[in-house]
């Protein structure tokens, strides 16, 4: 039985506590009352144990110096019943990033006292969000791109079952920009369980689905599905590092491409694939592609018609291919290069 009340302005913490290192302001309030017995929890007989309150925060920041930019949550709202706890109105922003989500939060009263099974539901969205500064730390103010080199991957949690919707307008994310991200994903048994993310990036489109799982004392997994239309080559090769590896002849080119694959394999602490692990298969089909300047075709050129290979076109074509233990496996597929018939299979 207990009863929390009270309010506490975090400005006049300092007051009374050090906290040189860290930046906090802002109010919250508490009133929650609980009473009953442990056993009404055991048999699941949550009408019997009470549980009533509310906690509420508004205008709070965080800083720190492990931090380039203040946390600031303008308000949020938190309910409490015997069975739920409900968020609402969340609302706050990190630097360029904003958020806002709404959720509930079920089976919590097990979850604490025997380490039960959490259940719940979280609804995130976001006008603009900034992986990139959101992953920084104070001593890597002059890095743009995502710096986990040091970590070990994000560890799905055990006994928790969430499923979490999610609505970004855009996000930077490494080198990518992203634009109308939505979908759904389920964190279940140590595993992130992705359904029908949809998003718009390098001048296409892709539909992803998926699992990213982080077994006991082992490299996280993933295997994915992917369904891609129209990516600019040369974005691609720009932007993701599988295509800079798989297909280097891809930045010195234009046009697009196609692909539905599927990708399975293990992933580095800067969650890079390990390459040897890469196994998949899929369809590759292409639009429009040039080569340009490429040293293959510079040489050619010493020996015939200069002009003939500055720009090489590549009909149109589509071809199966695999990926076993990081080789890439083409099958054989006609098309034509620089006018020319081919038939082109390879590893």
């Amino acid at each position: 039985k207990g009863t929390l009340k009270g309010k506490i302005d975090f400005a006049s913490l300092k007051k009374a506590i050090p906290m040189d290192s860290i930046d906090l302001k802002g109010v919250i309030e508490a009133l929650i009352d609980f009473d009953g017995k442990y056993s009404s929890i055991e048999k699941e007989q949550y009408e019997n144990f009470k549980t009533n309150g509310t906690v509420s925060l508004r205008n709070f920041e965080y800083g720190s110096k492990n931090l380039t930019q203040k946390v600031l949550i303008s308000s949020a709202a938190m309910t409490l019943n015997p069975k739920t706890i409900t968020l609402s109105n969340l609302c706050g922003n990190m630097g360029p990033s904003d958020f806002s989500a709404n959720g509930s939060l079920s089976n919590y009263w097990p979850y604490i006292l025997k380490k039960g099974t959490l259940n719940g539901n979280l609804n995130i969205s976001s006008k603009n969000l900034n992986v990139n500064v959101l992953s920084q730390s104070s001593g890597n103010t002059a890095k743009t791109t995502v710096n986990t080199s040091t970590n070990k991957p994000f560890e799905i949690p055990a006994n928790v079952n969430l499923v979490i919707k999610a609505v970004v307008d855009k996000m930077v994310f490494d080198r990518l920009n992203i634009t109308g991200l939505n979908g759904k994903a389920t964190v279940k048994d140590k595993k992130a369980i992705l359904e029908a993310l949809n998003l718009n990036l390098l001048n296409g489109k892709m539909l992803m689905s998926g699992v990213y799982s982080t077994p006991k004392g082992e490299s996280p997994a993933f295997d994915f599905k992917m369904d891609i239309k129209d990516f600019d080559l040369p974005s691609a090769f720009r932007s993701i590092s599988t295509v800079r590896y798989l297909l280097p002849m891809a930045g010195e080119s234009s046009g697009a491409f196609n692909s539905n694959l599927s990708m399975r394999g293990k992933l580095e602490n800067d969650y890079t694939p390990v390459y040897s692990t890469l196994n998949g298969e899929g369809v590759l089909s292409t639009r429009n592609v040039e080569l340009i300047g490429t040293g293959l075709f510079d040489e050619i050129a010493k020996y015939f018609r200069k002009d003939m290979f500055k720009q090489i076109k590549i009909n149109d074509f589509s071809t199966k291919f695999k990926m076993i233990d990081g080789a890439l496996m083409i099958s054989p597929f006609n098309t034509k290069i620089a006018g020319q018939d081919v038939t082109i299979s390879g590893k």
